[in-house]
């Protein structure tokens, strides 16, 4: 309310006190009550003398309708102008990751008869009478107004935006919110402090402002209560974790550190990439109960775990709306071999690493960028692709089958597993310069023992063994009696990593064993020796491809598309740029690579250069000499 209206003599208190009482009149209320929009009341005599008003027409709020009184020399005209009063308001403010993206007002509206309803109006509709109308008639039936333009904003001002009882703050994300905050359903850690959400689901901030998370939102985490401290239950954790997996705890160790550093995602996507986390073995494993783990440190139950068949789509979209938490995708199916499905998924780990926006194409030819803003963690049957590109950007665990006795383990219990998420406040008073010192130290210390070992691939251990410090540290706990199984992992992991056979590679090297099978002929590739100090092939494309495919036609597993060709031929580290000339008889621009290292190549280069008169001596074919990588990771 107005200072006006809260004092018991202003004029305006005394003319609601003055219809209050003309309609409870047995003589007046009658003829009051059945005033429409249409008629105007005159009200001679006040029983309470009025001095003045500041103006000479005021709205005013009697018997659950909104009368305009307007000021007649000593007498009053009363009429109707809203077969309802304001009772309450409340100001939304939604936000989507720290920006506003529209502001809203919740009115508690009270009709006639005594019904109460709440509507939402837009920031328009404050201001447009004809929204305003339109949206409450949508929303509710029988509240009803007859206001001109100017009246209108009157009743706003009066009524609305001088009588917001609360602020609050919708939010279309849950986790990092800015500002030191994180989001969840029930409850907002800021700073270190925690509060809890009220019964209406609202959690206060300050005074008469509170915060919630849209209701729009897909599975929103929780912040469970407990009386025992995080020390207490990091050690009851890692106590069974020893006793249901034994020696291979560091696994289950990994993957909890990994949770713990998703609430860093932003920090590290823009620094040194962040990991997928890609889980694959047997059924029976452990798979499912790791990502279970994950999922309850950071406030999620086995509930939220998306099924595998979800879409690329529906998965990223939970990745933007969640900032600085988890999405996790249990029994990833097998990624199909269509060309468009199979680029989508490489696509969606190179955006998860960096958390760069992925653009798409709408429906109405728009282009729109979806941010991710939270990792995704997979689990599968099966190993994962078999690409470099994807893999130096994945956390890769191999979680083997008997190493997990389910019969010891605890956290089954949905209880114990919510109990996991009371964790995140002592997890995030770790300040950023800490979190990245700790990794900087842990990925100094991997370099040390790992000399051979991709830079990417340590990072990504480096990231969770960080996480996992952290744990120990709340519960006080020394980590290395289970440091020589982590070397182990990242030993075993690099050995099947430097195993992936590189496409490309697989392609060139067998150029000679086609051409001595006759599947390809000489004059269908060309080598040169002008283009680069180390002897260059050209070749077409699809002549290449379908040559090696029909050498393979009896094993269609190792055939390859020729679009899959180029995706991978696109950065490789042999490729050079094309060149046009007349091969075979066709001309055009052809794909060009250094073949020097390519053993199968020693004999061709040999004669094909004796044939253009390339010394001898420059023709000496070294098996050691073998390409090195010329983009650094």
């Amino acid at each position: 309310m107005t200072n006006e209206e809260n004092q018991p003599n202003s004029p305006i208190a005394l003319i609601a006190k003055l219809i209050e009482e003309v309609l409870n009149s047995p003589a007046l209320k009658p003829k009051l009550e059945k005033a429409d929009f249409l008629n105007t009341i005159q009200i001679d005599g006040l029983k309470h003398p009025v001095r003045d008003m500041n103006k000479n027409k005021k709205l005013v709020k009697a018997g659950n309708q909104t009368f305009l009184v307007t000021k007649k020399g000593t007498n009053y005209n009363v009429t109707v102008k809203a077969d309802f009063t304001v009772e309450k308001c409340e100001e939304q403010v939604e936000i989507k990751k720290g920006k506003k993206i529209r502001e809203n007002y919740v009115l508690t509206l009270k009709a006639k008869s005594g019904k109460e309803t709440d509507v939402m109006i837009s920031d328009k509709a404050k201001t447009d009478q004809k929204v305003f109308a339109s949206t409450i008639n949508e929303q509710s039936n029988g509240f009803n107004h007859n206001f001109s333009n100017n009246e209108f904003q009157q009743f706003m001002h009066q009524f609305v935006s001088n009588k917001v009882s609360k602020e609050v703050e919708i939010h279309h994300n849950t986790g990092d919110i800015g500002g030191g905050r994180y989001l969840m359903e029930n409850a907002c850690i800021d700073n270190g402090k925690t509060t809890f959400a009220m019964d209406n689901g609202y959690i206060p901030y300050d005074d008469n402002k509170f915060l919630k998370p849209s209701n729009n939102l897909s599975g929103c985490p929780k912040l469970a209560k407990t009386i025992r401290t995080s020390k207490e239950i990091v050690n009851e954790l890692i106590i069974n974790l020893q006793s249901a997996w034994g020696a291979s705890m560091a696994i289950p160790i990994i993957i909890c550190g990994y949770a713990v550093m998703c609430t860093r995602y932003s920090l590290f996507a823009t620094k040194s990439g962040f990991p997928t986390l890609m889980l694959f073995g047997d059924s029976g494993s452990g798979k499912s109960t790791c990502t279970a783990l994950a999922a309850g440190i950071l406030g999620y139950d086995r509930t939220a775990l998306l099924s595998g068949s979800s879409t690329l789509l529906s998965q990223m979209q939970l990745a933007s709306e969640r900032v600085n938490s988890i999405v996790i995708i249990d029994d990833l199916k097998s990624i199909s071999k269509d060309r468009k499905e199979y680029s989508n998924f490489v696509g969606l780990i190179k955006t998860l690493f960096n958390g760069q926006a992925r653009m798409k194409m709408s429906k109405d030819q728009k282009i729109d960028g979806i941010e991710v803003s939270s990792p995704i963690a997979f689990s599968s049957n099966e190993a994962p692709i078999g690409l470099k590109e994807v893999e130096n950007r994945c956390l890769v665990l191999n979680v083997f089958k008997g190493c997990f006795d389910s019969s010891k383990y605890e956290y089954f219990d949905d209880k114990k597993m919510k109990e996991l998420s009371a964790l995140l406040p002592d997890i995030l008073k770790y300040s950023e310069d800490e979190i990245l010192n700790l990794y900087c130290e842990i990925k100094a210390s991997l370099k040390k023992k790992h000399l051979c070992v991709e830079d990417r691939i340590l990072n990504n251990y480096a990231i969770a063994i960080a996480g996992a410090r952290v744990l120990f540290d709340i519960a006080e706990l020394d980590m290395k009696s289970i440091e020589e199984f982590i070397d182990k992992i990242i030993s075993e992991a690099t050995d099947s990593y430097n195993e992936i056979e590189d496409k490309v590679e697989s392609v060139l090297s067998l150029i000679p064993k086609l051409i001595e099978v006759n599947f390809l002929s000489e004059r269908d590739i060309k080598i040169r020796f002008d283009l680069s100090p180390e002897p260059v092939v050209m070749f077409h494309t699809q002549t290449l491809i379908d040559a090696y495919n029909r050498y393979y036609s009896f094993y269609p597993n190792s055939q390859i598309d020729k679009y899959d060709f180029l995706k991978f031929a696109k950065n490789h580290k042999r490729k050079m740029k094309g060149k046009s000339a007349r091969i075979n008889g066709k001309g055009g621009s052809k794909v060009c690579f250094r073949i020097d290292g390519i053993s199968e190549f020693k004999d061709l280069i040999y004669s094909t250069g004796i044939r253009q008169g390339i010394p001898t001596n420059e023709l000496d074919f070294d098996d050691d000499n073998i390409v090195e990588e010329l983009r650094p990771f």
